[in-house]
């Protein structure tokens, strides 16, 4: 099996969070997709979870939600997604100004630090915490938590108190700063971000933060409560060759991005994996 990225390009790895994805999530699952942008891993967990399942997926940009419900619409997982306009914060109920033409990027803190006043730059979206996402969403159970909200992470696991302690769901989440490549070590202000994540996933009784093991991956990282069996990053690692393989036959779904459609994994069978 060949797999290829949306402009031609050989992908040797799925992306790490849906190699998560493939590894932990299980059927009638719940997921929360925190900086669900159009819904590629929201696509991919809503496969896994069926309609017996449930997939929360959060996204802040006014442009690129839209998009995202004409991705999760008419599908046969369509009645397992919920798709939720809002910003992912510490605290509910605050309006966050969003740069409007940006669909990729848009985080919280740069919106609060660099919007314009012009109201023609901007539109207001609603802050919101996990744990009001999950009470307001009624779920009784919460398999993993995918976080890319390139800032505002450390605010988010803050506003996760209640759900992280009593429902201890597998955490992914990207961390980035700047511009750095996607080939570079880590950045030392990554890695100070990580080091304050850590710190406070552990006052909720998680482990520590592990860098997820696919190609070129320097940014994404998973952490578990000790109750999961991620706990034993061992067992995980040896887990990934079954998982990507997973991910592999769960690509491959046509996805509309900001213009037109395309496939972000094109898969063809001219190669066995």
């Amino acid at each position: 099996m060949r797999v290829f990225k949306a402009d031609g390009t050989r992908c040797t790895d799925p992306d790490p969070a849906m190699v998560m994805m493939a590894m932990f999530v299980r059927s009638a699952d719940c997921v929360l997709d925190l900086g669900a942008n159009v819904g590629l891993h929201t696509t991919m967990a809503a496969r896994i979870v069926g309609p017996e399942g449930v997939v929360v997926s959060v996204e802040a940009s006014n442009e690129t939600v839209e998009v995202l419900k004409r991705n999760v619409s008419h599908r046969p997982w369509t009645p397992s997604v919920r798709v939720l306009h809002a910003a992912v914060f510490d605290v509910s109920g605050a309006g966050v100004r969003i740069p409007k033409h940006r669909t990729g990027d848009n985080t919280v803190i740069r919106s609060i630090a660099a919007t314009s006043d012009d109201p023609r730059e901007h539109h207001v979206v609603p802050t919101i915490t996990v744990d009001d996402i999950v009470a307001r969403s009624k779920l009784d159970r919460l398999r993993m938590i995918k976080i890319d909200i390139e800032g505002a992470e450390e605010h988010a696991l803050r506003g996760a108190a209640r759900t992280l302690s009593s429902l201890k769901p597998i955490i992914v989440i990207e961390v980035q700063k700047g511009n750095a490549p996607w080939w570079a070590v880590p950045h030392p202000r990554v890695l100070q971000i990580l080091d304050r994540l850590e710190h406070l996933l552990r006052s909720f009784g998680y482990g520590r933060l592990f860098l997820i093991p696919t190609a070129n991956n320097v940014n994404d990282f998973v952490a578990a409560h000790p109750d999961n069996p991620l706990a034993d990053p061992a067992n995980a690692i040896a887990s990934m060759t079954e998982a990507r393989k997973q991910a592999v036959r769960l690509l491959g779904s046509e996805i509309e991005y900001k213009h037109g459609v395309f496939r972000h994994y094109m898969v063809t069978r001219s190669e066995t994996s």
